[in-house]
């Protein structure tokens, strides 16, 4: 065999990502350097259905088809899609990396996927292909030789199946056993690594002007309108690899932070700049931001390189911003800083295990916005384990101490993703009963949308709640953001405000009282979609729903916990405390002792909150802190007590830990 490799880049939701496929472009590379043909086939760019894709595919006449599942929702895809493969080129071997790879036995028992790369693909690949090829003699990474006889391969007059050798791989074995073989060791050094060759993928499609790809932001930099930048491209790049944080909604790809140097990055920049013109960066990192001295010294040999650019950093952490930090990133040219509050609730920071306090999530904000003049949109997540009405009421109240313009915030319902703390909660609680069917129901469903996203059974309700209040909290959310800052901005309530104003040149009359009617249509009218089939034949229909019933449900639900009394003052107080280093000892995870019990707190029964969450409380400074226990210690509680309603839950933190990176 030639190990002549399609890489397949699955869609990876509704539309095409503006991240390029960096799984695939790294491995493609790797491979290429090797001596291997490689081809990319973006089909979340591209969109082709099944039958083109298998036309592509006879085309180029591939040995092995690699499938880079950056994303567990494309599970549906490859499934489907591996099953024809297999029917139309039955000698062609498929295997899969990425994220997905956390429900190898899930895909390898479900598709007729021949095997699962679980760690980084670099360091597997290359082993995986000698056996492939099916080189008589080989060595593995500890200098053993091996060589075949009869088809098997042998060591020191011992038969032994050499897929078991290679490092990092998960596989099935003739009798349907599903095998994992031992991780594999993690690139130390990244600048080991070429630059991707960008010419794998159709570079046109991600270079978007600044304007194209930030303009939504309403970007407050003046450098950023620029005459000179007006035509400059946008593009993503990647710093490093795995993320210090430990949240527990979230599947970590490797183990630990990596990061490449100043001087690979600042190559691969002057590379983009000089060959595609670009001029706008987005760092897409997880942790671009996760040491204060990394980052200064980068921006230091950014200057000494005299590099006209600005920038985007989509993750940092709010531990590490200070003034120091957060004004030389805007002197060096950066616009923009994502943070992941998560919540405004310090319970809900502690069951996430975010390692942060709502405190520095305030100061950061304060210091990003408010001092230094850059944008940022607060992204939060909400309904996991632990969440009430009352930790959304405190996660409001944050957000108005933030004092946004406008009501620009990211809500997201938590879903459960393979390789997470929350997806083994989801399996040990038994709300998760059927995993190849819920991986297959996530494709294309978000779970922002909440009516498909709890008819595809997809929407679990890991709070626990009344589940009308559940499907309020957004609403509620937006709704409350929305009053504060109309209020603030001294705005009326009706929709015939200064924003809807006929005024303007000649001509956008027109223009303008059509954006009246549907400002008005929008507030009044709730328009919903229902797929229906008439003879047959499957048509859309929309209609209006009353709101009245989730008004008044909203109505109740600031009344009761946003009624301006005392403990929600409270809260306040402690958002604002200033250099009180107290105030960082919440960001770190409550202990127990040896015989489980929580220490120095006090615990406290609460029958509205979910009964696996244990709730306590603990003084800091003049207040009286609610928090709760990680989920990790909730699944650790549900393993140990024999509760798990699901035979087949395992502890997800147990398994190779591994990357995205096929």
């Amino acid at each position: 065999m030639k190990c002549r490799t399609l890489l397949i880049v699955p869609p990876c939701g509704p539309s095409a990502t503006s991240y390029p496929p960096y799984g695939a472009l790294y491995i493609g590379t790797y491979l290429q350097n090797k001596g291997y043909e490689v081809k990319v086939l973006n089909i979340d760019l591209e969109r082709l259905d099944n039958a083109e894709t298998l036309r592509r595919i006879k085309e180029y006449d591939p040995d092995i088809i690699g499938f880079s599942a950056i994303v567990s929702n494309s599970y549906k895809y490859i499934k489907d899609l591996s099953f024809e493969i297999k029917k139309n080129f039955p000698k062609i071997f498929m295997l899969m990396g990425g994220q997905l790879s956390y429900a190898a036995k899930v895909v390898l028992t479900h598709t007729p996927v021949d095997l699962i790369v679980i760690g980084e693909g670099e360091n597997t690949i290359i082993e995986l292909y000698d056996y492939l090829s099916g080189d008589p003699t080989f060595k593995d990474s500890t200098g053993v030789a091996y060589k075949e006889v009869k088809g098997e391969w042998v060591k020191k007059n011992q038969t032994v199946s050499w897929l078991g050798k290679i490092n990092g791989i998960a596989y099935k074995e003739k009798n349907g056993e599903i095998i994992y073989t031992e991780m594999v060791k993690q690139i130390p050094n990244l600048d080991d690594l070429s630059i991707p060759n960008y010419n794998l993928i159709d570079m046109k499609s991600y270079l978007l002007t600044g304007k194209q790809r930030f303009g939504d932001f309403h970007i407050k930099d003046p450098r950023f309108y620029e005459p000179h930048r007006q035509d400059k491209k946008a593009f993503t790049i990647m710093t490093g690899r795995g993320c210090q944080a430990k949240c527990s909604f979230c599947t970590r790809g490797v183990r630990g932070l990596r990061k490449h140097s100043p001087e690979y990055i600042l190559d691969m920049m002057e590379h983009l700049i000089k060959e595609y013109n670009v001029g706008f960066f987005t760092f897409g990192d997880e942790s671009f931001v996760s040491s204060k001295r990394w980052v200064l010294n980068f921006l230091e040999k950014l200057k000494a390189r005299n590099l006209d650019i600005l920038f985007y950093i989509l993750g940092a952490r709010v531990d590490i911003i200070d003034r120091e930090l957060i004004f030389a990133l805007k002197e060096a040219g950066c616009f923009m800083v994502e943070y992941g509050y998560e919540s405004g609730s310090q319970r809900m920071l502690d069951t996430i295990e975010k390692r942060t306090t709502v405190t520095e999530n305030y100061r950061t904000h304060r210091l990003t916005v408010k001092e230094a003049g850059m944008n940022t949109v607060p992204a939060f997540v909400i309904n996991l384990p632990g969440e009430t009405s009352e930790t959304i009421s405190e996660t409001i109240q944050f957000i108005k101490s933030l004092e946004l313009d406008e009501p620009m915030f990211l809500v997201k319902y938590a879903q459960a993703q393979p390789g997470s703390p929350l997806y083994e909660y989801g399996l040990l609680s038994g709300m998760i009963k059927d995993e190849d069917q819920y991986l297959y129901n996530i494709y294309e469903t978000h779970p922002g949308d909440l009516d498909v996203a709890f008819k595809n059974n997809v929407l679990h309700n890991f709070s626990k709640q009344p589940l009308d209040e559940v499907f309020s909290w957004q609403e509620w959310m937006l709704s409350e953001i929305k009053q504060d800052c109309d209020k603030r901005n001294n705005k009326k309530s009706d929709i015939f405000n200064e924003s809807t104003s006929l005024s303007g040149k000649p001509g956008e009359y027109a223009k303008k009282a059509e954006g009246m009617i549907k400002t008005f249509l929008k507030k009044f009218i709730r328009k919903a979609r229902k797929d229906i089939k008439v003879f047959g034949k499957k048509i859309t229909i929309y209609y209006p729903l009353p709101v009245q019933y989730k008004s008044s449900l909203i109505k109740k639900l600031s009344k009761t916990y946003l009624n301006g009394s005392a403990k929600d003052k409270e809260l306040y107080k402690l958002i604002r405390i200033s250099n009180e280093l107290s105030v960082k000892k919440l960001g770190k995870p409550i202990k127990r002792d040896a015989n489980g019990n929580a220490i120095n707190v006090k615990k406290i029964e609460d029958k509205k909150i979910n009964p696996d969450i244990k709730l306590y409380e603990e003084e800091v400074e003049d207040f009286r802190i609610k928090r709760y226990e990680s989920l990790k210690v909730i699944c650790e509680d549900y393993r140990r007590s024999g509760k798990s309603t699901n035979a087949f839950a395992i502890d997800v933190s147990s398994l190779p830990t591994h990357t995205s990176g096929m």
